[in-house]
């Protein structure tokens, strides 16, 4: 009853603020008010990656069944170095390259089940904010109000906005309003931040035929680490019908300091060499991009708090730890942050006892963040920098990495979020496979995954 009597303030509607509404509002009954600065929020991005730990916690969320009617599955991640014989429009002459993939990893390696989800940006967005709408008594949203103040008095919160009204008072503050977030400096908690020279172009291109089926492909070339191509089966956006509706988004890195000369250069002579990298993809290429306007860029940021959480404020997705798209992880994370922070809350019931489970919160998810904030940053420079050492190191070795059976064990753990941030352990197989239960349930409702079942190891 106490814990049910719970008001609890959200700042931000992207994906980790009505995940935690929704969790906080089924688990703890409690009482939401999210806010949101856009007077119409909307989904602004292309396609995403979810790996097996973002199915479960959207199955969790009722959520999984329409992601994956909207999604496209994803079972293969393939990346070649230009003029491999794979790529090329016809097999005459000479490969220029390997005809191989130097990078070569498989979800059904981990366990023979998996899978992950490429999806656009939008269905994300809408089915959480759908959810969240179906419970207007219980979660009250507010957009067209921008946060200008978060103040602690005692054992409650109150949010200020920039017009100065006062809301709450509040048992718990939750701050998802992203990278840019206004409210998380007013915490005074340390926070490192760091913006990569180079982004990434992303396009969304109609892709009726499924021109790269269910694997996510790349294409480096050089000089260096100077160009990387890739092509994400996204399936179909949100309303979108059919399956002659579904796309593939198009990704393309690229400093800051060169945007102004590719926009200079225009877009057919851009275009014409993204043709040149992947001939499999010219045709959508060619009829999916018609000017600058189809194409957006996107900056790189590198960033994590020293701690998530002071008093009764805790800060959730991409507002407390930020880092590149190179694993896919982003939108995973928010989404257990979400979670686990409900999951602390529950094992210390209590209004009194919300600063505690903010602390064991912190104490819980840090360590995880970042580790996986560290494999990004790792891995960023090998996929984006213009490093000739780091091109040369990726071009010998990773096809080994991929291929050597703890190497191999290691990087298929951390694509599906299993790794444990300690090296040879995972986190517990349901947060991983839980999803499965939703597919491999059958009539009677008894499901082919429980807890004490061991993974199937697909051969690692």
């Amino acid at each position: 009853q106490i814990q049910s009597a719970m008001r609890v303030g959200i700042v931000g509607g992207g994906t980790a603020g009505p995940a935690a509404a929704l969790n906080l509002l089924r688990r703890l009954g409690a009482r939401v008010d999210l806010f949101d600065k856009a007077p119409s929020p909307s989904a602004v991005g292309a396609g995403i990656g979810f790996q097996p730990i973002g199915l479960t916690a959207l199955n969790k969320l009722g959520l999984l069944d329409t992601c994956l009617s909207h999604g496209a599955r994803v079972n293969a991640i393939k990346t070649w170095l230009a003029g491999s014989d794979a790529l090329r429009a016809s097999p005459e002459g000479f490969p220029s390259a390997p005809d191989y993939p130097i990078l070569d990893v498989s979800y059904h390696r981990l366990d023979s089940r998996l899978y992950g989800l490429g999806l656009h940006r939008g269905v994300v967005f809408e089915a959480l904010k759908q959810a969240c709408e179906a419970h207007p008594e219980d979660i009250r949203q507010c957009y067209g109000l921008e946060m200008a103040s978060v103040d602690q008095v005692g054992d409650v919160v109150e949010l200020r906005d920039s017009t100065g009204r006062v809301h709450g008072p509040y048992d718990l503050v939750v701050l998802a309003d992203g990278s840019r977030s206004a409210l998380r400096p007013q915490l005074g908690v340390p926070f490192f931040c760091h913006q990569y020279s180079y982004g990434a172009l992303f396009s969304l291109l109609p892709d009726p035929d499924q021109v790269f089926s269910d694997t996510l492909v790349q294409v480096h070339a050089g000089p260096g680490c100077h160009t990387t191509l890739g092509f994400l089966p996204t399936g179909k956006p949100w309303g979108a019908s059919g399956d002659d509706e579904r796309v593939t988004t198009l990704y393309f890195n690229l400093r800051h300091d060169e945007l102004e000369q590719w926009r200079a250069q225009g877009i057919q002579r851009w275009k014409d060499r993204c043709c040149e990298l992947m001939p499999r993809a010219a045709d959508i290429i060619q009829a999916g991009i018609t000017s600058a306007d189809d194409v957006a860029f996107a900056s790189y940021n590198d960033g994590i708090m020293w701690r998530f959480n002071k008093g009764r404020v805790v800060c959730i997705g991409d507002s407390s730890h930020q880092m590149s798209p190179q694993l896919g992880q982003g939108s995973n994370l928010a989404l257990i942050d979400a979670e686990k922070l409900v999951d602390c809350l529950q094992r210390r019931p209590g209004r009194q006892h919300v600063a505690a489970a903010l602390e064991d919160y912190t104490a819980e998810r840090w360590s995880r963040v970042q580790f996986y904030s560290m494999q990004s940053r790792l891995l960023t420079p090998i996929f984006a920098s213009r490093s000739r050492i780091l091109a040369f190191l990726r071009n010998a070795l990773l096809y080994y990495g991929c291929h050597t059976p703890l190497l191999s064990t290691f990087m298929h753990r951390v694509l599906c979020g299993a790794q444990s941030p300690w090296l040879f352990s995972t986190i517990p197989p349901e947060e991983y496979l839980g999803f499965l239960e939703c597919e491999a349930s059958d009539d009677s409702g008894v499901s082919s995954f429980h807890q004490d079942e061991e993974p199937h190891t697909g051969g690692l």
